[in-house]
């Protein structure tokens, strides 16, 4: 990582961890927006929507690799940073590339004639994502979010 990513990183009024969940939820709000009207209990989903939504999916993945790289190199937490903030945004990052191959995994071979858990799945998806967006924005705007001291 060059000298200019790491500054960039440092000089962003959000952090790299806050911008990735800000990029999934609105990645997942807008495959809801595309996927809801065409899906339902009953429909059967086209082709193209299951592959936009394993697209997102890996498009999320490679993100969240990408993100980590970042927060893990050398200078990309500097000053007064607190470690258990870092520890807790690593933390997250790994669970992420985690969860989303496992998710890859399990999801590639459901059939497409699963209709009713492929309307639930993309319910859920437009729930979460409206949720993370709303917390994310909630905590910028009406102050920090506390972190838990565990003793």
């Amino acid at each position: 990582m060059n000298d200019t990513e790491t500054r960039l990183l440092r000089e962003t009024t959000i952090g790299p961890v806050r911008r990735l969940i800000l990029i999934e939820a609105a990645g997942g709000v807008a495959f809801a927006w595309v996927a809801l009207p065409l899906s339902g209990p009953d429909v059967e989903l086209p082709d193209w929507i299951q592959l936009l939504g394993l697209g997102l999916l890996i498009t999320m993945w490679f993100l969240t690799l990408h993100t980590w790289r970042g927060v893990v190199g050398p200078r990309a937490w500097t000053g007064a940073t607190p470690l258990r903030q870092q520890i807790r945004c690593e933390r997250r990052l790994r669970r992420g590339a985690v969860i989303y191959p496992a998710l890859l995994v399990l999801l590639t071979p459901v059939p497409p004639t699963w209709t009713r858990f492929w309307f639930a799945t993309t319910v859920l998806t437009a729930v979460v994502s409206a949720l993370a967006l709303t917390i994310s924005v909630a905590t910028k705007y009406l102050g920090k979010q506390r972190v838990p001291r565990y003793r």
